[in-house]
C-alpha cells in the first residue's frame, strides 16, 4: 500500500514540476484535465505493479511510466525537441527526491503516515524554492533553441538510472540499508548540480539583458548574447570539471577504503553467539545454527554404570548454514556447558575439551571418532565398554571442523551437519548445548560487496558525466576554432572593405582604421571584454561604409556643399545601415553606421535621437570619428592643434557628445595612449 500511495504522490508532483519548468501552450483548465488523465493511467499501472506484480516488473513498468510522462510533457509544451525531454526528466528527478525521503524514513521508522508526510514536505519545499528562485531564468533559457539540450538530457537521465538502481533494482532499499548514505549524497549532488546550472542561466540572462539595454540593439544583439553565453559555458565547464574532479577523488578514496576494509574483514576473526544464529532470531547474521535432537527410537538408549546407576544417551545434530553474503574460510564452535553431562563421540572433526578439576583447568584436543584410552587424561568414566568424558557446568568444549570432510571452507548458500553423542547425568534432564559462540573467518568477495556495487555504479555515472563533458568540451573547442577562422576572415574582409571606402576620399585615407582604434580604446575604458572590444573596433571600421554610394566629386569637393550635396552626404548613414543590417555576425556595425552622426542634444541625423536614446556604440564612434576629423587634414581645412581639439571636445560635451564618453576619452589623451598627446596638452597657457 505504501508503494502505491508513494507512487501516486510522486506522479502528482511530477506534473506540478512540469508545470513549473514549462511555459505551457495550454490553459489551466486543459492542463488540469490532461493531468487528471495521466494520474489515472499511472495509478492503474502502479496498482498492477504493487498488488499483482513483482520486482521483475520494475523495469518495464518504469519504462511505461516514463514514456507516459514524456508524452504528456511534449503535449503541453510548445517545444517539440530535446527541451521537452529535459523538462520531463528534470521534473521526474525532483519528484523522486521526495520519494527517496519517504523510503528512507520508512526504512527507519516503519511509519507509513510519517513517511508520506516527509515525501510531501520535501516536494512542497522544492516546488516553492524552484517557483520563487529558478523558474523564470529556466523558462527564458528554454527559449534558446540553440543550446545543447540533447547533451544536457544526459545529466538527468544518468541520475535517474543510478537512483533507480540504488532504490529498487536489483534489491529493494529496505533490504539494503547500507546504500542509504550514498543515496542521500547522490540526491543532494543532483539538486546542487541543477541549481548551479540554472544559476548560470540566470547570470547569462542578466548580463544579456544588461547589454541589450545598453547597446539598444533589440533583436539584433544575438552576437553579444552568444558571446556572453559562451563565457558562461566556459565558466560552467570549469566548475563542472572541478566538481567531477572532487567526485572522482571521493570515489577513489571510497574504493581504497572498501578494499582496505574488505582485506581487514577477511583477515580478522569474527564471532556471533548461538542465540543470534538461530533461524528465528531477530539478528541480521548471515549464519544460521540449529541444534536438533534425533527423535527416532534408535537415537535414544540407556547405559549402566558400574555403580548400578543408569545414564541416558542422545544423538544431537548441529546444522550450520552460510547465507548469500560471504564464504567462510574457517570456523569453529565453542560450547559453554550449563549442565553436568557426558560427551562420548563427535563427528566428523576434533573436539577440544576444557575441564576444571580441583581448581585446575585441563585441556585436551581429541578425535572422538576413534578413542585411544591411553591418550585421554581428562576426567572420564566407563560404561558399556565406552569412555565417557565428564563435562561439569562451567566447563567448555570446542568443535573444530574437518577439512577432508569439506566442512571448511564453507561456500555461501551451503551448509554442513555435525553430530554429537551426549549422556545426561539424570534421566529426567536433557543435555543442554544451546549456549556458546560461533567463531569464523569470512571471505567477502570485493565485487559482491554492497558498498563496492554502489561505488561502481556511481563511477559509472561519473564516466557518463565525464564523457559528456569531454564531448561538450571538444565540441566547444571545435566551434571556437571555427569561430576564430570566421573572425579572421571577417577581419580581412572588413579591412579590405574599409580600405576601399577610404580610397574614395584621398583626404580621409586611414580614417576608418583610426576610428576603429580610438573606439577600441574607449571600449577598454568601459571595461568591455576582449571580444566586445573587437566588435566595437569592427563597427568603427565599417561606420562610413555608406560613403561607397557617394560620388567622389562630392566627397572631394574643396568648396562648401550646397543643400542638395549635403543631403547626399548625410545619406551615407542610412545607406551604410542598409548595407550592414544583414551582417548578423557583427550586429552593432549597422547600428553604428546609422547613428554615429546623432548628437547628444538631439540635433543630429538621420533620426534626431537624443541622449540615452542613441545606442552606446554610436555614442562611442561619434567621439572617435569627430576626434579623427579634427586631428586630420581635410579637403576643406588643415588639422587643428591639440589644444583646439581638446577645447572642442570639452565645449561640445553634453551637446554633440556623450559627457561620460568625453570624460573617458580625455583620460585616454592625458595618458598618452594616442600618438602625439600627453598630459602636457592639458596645461593651460
Amino acid at each position: 500500500m505504501l508503494n502505491f500511495i508513494e507512487g501516486s504522490i510522486t506522479h502528482l508532483f511530477i506534473l506540478l514540476f512540469i508545470c513549473t519548468f514549462s511555459r505551457l501552450k495550454v490553459n489551466a483548465k486543459k492542463y488540469g484535465l490532461l493531468s487528471l488523465g495521466v494520474l489515472l493511467v499511472t495509478s492503474v499501472i502502479n496498482y498492477i505493479m504493487c498488488f499483482h506484480g513483482n520486482l521483475s516488473w520494475f523495469i518495464p513498468v518504469s519504462i511505461v511510466n516514463l514514456l507516459v510522462i514524456i508524452g504528456f510533457c511534449f503535449l503541453v509544451n510548445p517545444y517539440k525537441d530535446f527541451r521537452s525531454l529535459f523538462v520531463a526528466l528534470t521534473a521526474l528527478l525532483y519528484a523522486l527526491s521526495g520519494s527517496t525521503g519517504c523510503l528512507l524514513v520508512y526504512n527507519y521508522s516503519r511509519s507509513v503516515l510519517g513517511s508520506l508526510g516527509v515525501q510531501i514536505v520535501i516536494n512542497v519545499l522544492l516546488y516553492i524554492s524552484i517557483r520563487v528562485t529558478l523558474r523564470e531564468a529556466f523558462i527564458r533559457e528554454l527559449e534558446n533553441k540553440s543550446s545543447s539540450w540533447n547533451l544536457l538530457c544526459v545529466i538527468p537521465f544518468g541520475y535517474f538510472l543510478v537512483i533507480a538502481m540504488l532504490e529498487v533494482w536489483p534489491n529493494d532499499i529496505t533490504k539494503t540499508p547500507s546504500v542509504i548514505s550514498a543515496l542521500i549524497c547522490l540526491i543532494l549532488h543532483m539538486i546542487a548540480t541543477f541549481i548551479i546550472v540554472v544559476n548560470i542561466f540566470m547570470k547569462v540572462q542578466q548580463r544579456t539583458d544588461q547589454y541589450t539595454m545598453e547597446m539598444h540593439l533589440g533583436t539584433e544583439s544575438k552576437f553579444f548574447v552568444r558571446d556572453l553565453k559562451k563565457k558562461a559555458r566556459n565558466r560552467a565547464m570549469t566548475i563542472s570539471r572541478f566538481i567531477m574532479l572532487v567526485v572522482l577523488s571521493f570515489l577513489v578514496l571510497a574504493f581504497i577504503f572498501i578494499v582496505i576494509d574488505n582485506s581487514h574483514t577477511n583477515k580478522g576473526i569474527s564471532s556471533v553467539s548461538f542465540e543470534d544464529c538461530y533461524p528465528d532470531s531477530d539478528s541480521n547474521s548471515d549464519i544460521t545454527l540449529e541444534f536438533k535432537r534425533r527423535m527416532d527410537k534408535d537415537s535414544t538408549w540407556t547405559k549402566y554404570l558400574g555403580t548400578g546407576d543408569e545414564i541416558q544417551g542422545y544423538i544431537y545434530d548441529a546444522v550450520i548454514k552460510c547465507g548469500n553474503k560471504t564464504d567462510l574460510l574457517d570456523w569453529y564452535l565453542k560450547f559453554d556447558v550449563t549442565k553436568d553431562m557426558y560427551i562420548n563421540k563427535a563427528w566428523t572433526g576434533d573436539v577440544e575439551i576444557s575441564q576444571v578439576i580441583d581448581g585446575v583447568t585441563r585441556t585436551q584436543r581429541l578425535d572422538l571418532r576413534s578413542q585411544d584410552p591411553g591418550k585421554i587424561y581428562l576426567d572420564m568414566i566407563q560404561a558399556g565398554g565406552e569412555k565417557m568424558i565428564k563435562l561439569n557446568a562451567g566447563d567448555s568444549f570446542i568443535y573444530y571442523p574437518n577439512r577432508k570432510q569439506y566442512e571448511i571452507p564453507m561456500k555461501k548458500n551451503s551448509g554442513v551437519t555435525i553430530g554429537f553423542i551426549f549422556y545426561s547425568t539424570s534421566p529426567d534432564e536433557l543435555p543442554d548445548v544451546s549456549t556458546g559462540t560461533f567463531y569464523y573467518r569470512a571471505h567477502k568477495k570485493l565485487v559482491e560487496q554492497t558498498s563496492f556495487k554502489i561505488v561502481t555504479r556511481l563511477f559509472f555515472l561519473w564516466l557518463l558525466g565525464e564523457g559528456f563533458l569531454l564531448g561538450l568540451g571538444w565540441r566547444l573547442k571545435s566551434l571556437e576554432r571555427q569561430r576564430e577562422k570566421d573572425l579572421a576572415t571577417i577581419r580581412e574582409v572588413m579591412e579590405s572593405f574599409a580600405g576601399f571606402i577610404d580610397a574614395k576620399d584621398k583626404y580621409t585615407a586611414g580614417h576608418s582604421d583610426r576610428v576603429a582604434k580610438y573606439s577600441a580604446l574607449i571600449a577598454r575604458r568601459l571595461h568591455y571584454t576582449e571580444d566586445e572590444i573587437k566588435q566595437v573596433s569592427y563597427s568603427g571600421q565599417l561606420h562610413d561604409c555608406g560613403k561607397i554610394g557617394i560620388p567622389g566629386v562630392i566627397l572631394n569637393k574643396p568648396e562648401g556643399l550646397d543643400d542638395e550635396e549635403f543631403l547626399t552626404i548625410k545619406s551615407h548613414t542610412t545607406t551604410g545601415y542598409e548595407i550592414l543590417k544583414n551582417l548578423h555576425s557583427i550586429p552593432s556595425a549597422a547600428i553604428a553606421a546609422r547613428y554615429h552622426h546623432e548628437r547628444y542634444d538631439g540635433m543630429g541625423y538621420p533620426d534626431g535621437l537624443k541622449g540615452e536614446e542613441i545606442p552606446l556604440i554610436a555614442r562611442i564612434i561619434c567621439v572617435a570619428d569627430a576626434f579623427d576629423a579634427m586631428n586630420s587634414t581635410r579637403v576643406y581645412r588643415q588639422k587643428l592643434k591639440h589644444g583646439q581639439i581638446i577645447n572642442q571636445l570639452k565645449k561640445n560635451s553634453g551637446k554633440q557628445f556623450d559627457p561620460g564618453i568625453i570624460e573617458l576619452f580625455l583620460e585616454i589623451l592625458k595618458d598618452g595612449l594616442i600618438d602625439g598627446y600627453d598630459k602636457n596638452d592639458f596645461i593651460e597657457d
